[in-house]
């Protein structure tokens, strides 16, 4: 749900219907750059394009069923270093609530959180925000697509010492599972 409207119309498209508009949909999509900056907004465009591409791959290959340990670790670090690059190129370029960018910094702070040191993961705690912002207004109020975050920001939270923040995540964080009410013995949620 938090992809753009052209991306959810290609996945659906095999059932025979289009993805409807939604009032997220222009910021997933959303360039700050004009238009009329053609020359400019072609090379952003290119450049983060050229990023992304090499980002996900690192990613994917970080979590292909052979990859060893220290190959993974090695990927996750390349994938989370061409994600904060291209998150550095996009500024001033895209909302800041862009599709491509709520993947960045989820996995640019997955990768933080992986680390286990406090600093790390109190670092993350900003990302963490931004995807939570950008996530909010694109899926239902208790989405089990809240989640994950929701549990990462609520530990990045308590490893900055904002346990205000930490308890506020973990709230909202028990409420989504409240209304989920996950019964089934194959429902594996896992509380923060």
């Amino acid at each position: 749900l938090a992809t753009s409207v052209r991306e959810r119309t290609a996945s659906l498209a095999h059932h025979g219907f289009a993805a409807e508009h939604r009032p997220c949909d222009a910021a997933l999509e959303g360039w700050i750059l004009p238009a009329a900056e053609t020359v400019r907004r072609a090379e952003v465009e290119r450049t983060v394009h050229a990023h992304n591409v090499a980002a996900d791959e690192a990613w994917s290959a970080a979590h292909a069923s052979g990859a060893g340990d220290e190959q993974k670790k090695q990927q996750l670090m390349r994938a989370a270093s061409l994600y904060a690059k291209l998150l550095q190129l996009s500024s001033g370029a895209l909302d800041d609530r862009h599709a491509i960018l709520l993947q960045a910094r989820s996995r640019v702070a997955e990768v933080m959180m992986m680390s286990g040191a406090d600093r790390s993961r109190a670092n993350a705690l900003p990302l963490w925000r931004a995807v939570l912002a950008a996530l909010r207004p694109c899926v239902p109020e208790h989405w089990p697509q809240l989640l994950p975050p929701l549990r990462s920001a609520a530990a990045a939270a308590a490893a900055a010492g904002d346990e205000s923040a930490a308890s506020a995540f973990r709230s909202e964080y028990e409420s989504v599972l409240g209304v989920l009410n996950p019964t089934c013995p194959d429902v594996g949620f896992v509380k923060p």
